[in-house]
């Protein structure tokens, strides 16, 4: 699973080996609080299908906030 910022940092890329969608910077925070719902549910049972989402997805979201921060918001 792969994501990255998009459309100039207006969107957000989520690709894996069978599908892909792309989702505005204003839903990062909910995309990410559901892949770690889904990481964590039973005990972290199912970590191992969902770390890799959470890791890129907060990388992008560090990325998102870099921006801001660079361009005063």
């Amino acid at each position: 699973m792969r994501a990255r910022l998009i459309r100039d940092g207006a969107a957000v890329e989520i690709a894996g080996l069978e599908w892909s969608e792309v989702i505005g910077t204003d839903q990062l925070d909910g995309r990410l609080a559901f892949y770690r719902s889904l990481r964590d549910r039973m005990g972290g049972r199912y970590a191992r299908f969902y770390d890799e989402t959470v890791r890129e997805l907060e990388a992008v979201a560090r990325a998102v906030a870099e921006q801001g921060n660079r361009h005063g918001k």
